[in-house]
């Protein structure tokens, strides 16, 4: 496979899991875009980690599991209002995705919304299937929200 070939199916690969993610849809429906291997895959959201903040950030979650973990606990923690992916970079060689990420996010049990640019790393296998995928996101504006600092 050419590097341009492997460059549109890292592409198609990447946008369809973001589709499943801006789309609410199930979290077992975002597992049929990581590879089967459980070994092989895991997730995290880059911050502070879950002493400060919420129990889906900071910490890898390995495996099939981990990543149900990871997705679930986020989306129990803060509801998405508003998402969308865009400027897509692919290096073929690497196997590796990133993308910009444009959100409004409100945590639940404060009722906080607020707005973040963050970034999402996604590394694929050779069937183009997300071995690892990573988030950087607003953790300190997701923080202030978390405490009820953030004006409603």
């Amino acid at each position: 496979m050419s590097n341009q070939q492997r460059r549109e199916h890292l592409l198609k690969a990447a946008r369809s899991l973001c589709v499943s993610i801006c789309m609410k849809a199930p979290v077992d429906e975002y597992l049929e875009h990581f590879s089967p291997d459980s070994e092989e895959v895991s997730a995290v959201e880059h911050g502070l980690g879950s002493l400060y903040l919420a129990p889906y950030v900071g910490q890898n979650f390995e495996g099939r599991s981990g990543v149900r973990e990871y997705f679930g606990w986020k989306r129990e923690i803060v509801k998405t209002i508003s998402l969308r992916f865009e400027d897509y970079i692919v290096d073929a060689e690497a196997g590796v995705v990133s993308v910009r990420c444009r959100g409004r996010f409100l945590w639940r049990e404060t009722q906080n919304e607020w707005e973040e640019v963050s970034t999402a790393r996604m590394t694929f296998n050779e069937r183009n299937l997300v071995t690892k995928f990573e988030y950087w996101g607003d953790t300190g504006a997701a923080f202030l929200a978390s405490r009820g600092k953030l004006q409603k």
